[in-house]
C-alpha cells in the first residue's frame, strides 16, 4: 500500500488518470470535472496548491479570453468552433475530451513543478 499524501500532484492525478472510474463511477467528462474540482478545492482547503492557476495557463493556450470556467476552457480546446458540444458529448467526444483532459493537466502540473524547480 502507498501514501496518497506522499504523492505529488502531478503523481496523484496520473494514478486517476489510469483509472478513473475508480473515482467517478461511470466515466465521463462531467463527472471527472466535476471530481477535479473537488480535488482542487479540498486540496486548496488542506493547504495544498490543487489546481491553482489552471485556468490562467488554459486561457493563454487557448490564446483569448473567456468568462468560462477551466473544466470547458478544456472543451473549447478540444472542440474549437463547436459551442453545441457544451450541451451533451457523444460517447467518442467524451473520449476525447477526457483524453486531453489529463494531457492538459499533466502538462500544466509539469510546468509548474519545473518553475518550483528554478
Amino acid at each position: 500500500m502507498f501514501d496518497p499524501a506522499a504523492l505529488t500532484d502531478r503523481e496523484y492525478l496520473a494514478l486517476i488518470a489510469q483509472r478513473p472510474g475508480m473515482f467517478t463511477g461511470r466515466v465521463t467528462y462531467e463527472r471527472m470535472a466535476q471530481f477535479l474540482h473537488g480535488y482542487d478545492l479540498g486540496s486548496q482547503r488542506a493547504g495544498g496548491r490543487g489546481l491553482d492557476g489552471i485556468r490562467d495557463w488554459l486561457l493563454a493556450r487557448l490564446g483569448h479570453s473567456s468568462p468560462l470556467i477551466w473544466t470547458s476552457i478544456v472543451l473549447q480546446l478540444a472542440f474549437p468552433g463547436q459551442d453545441q458540444v457544451f450541451d451533451a458529448l457523444t460517447a467518442e467526444q467524451d473520449r476525447q475530451a477526457l483524453k486531453l483532459l489529463f494531457v492538459l493537466i499533466d502538462e500544466f502540473l509539469a510546468e509548474r513543478e519545473h518553475s518550483e524547480e528554478s
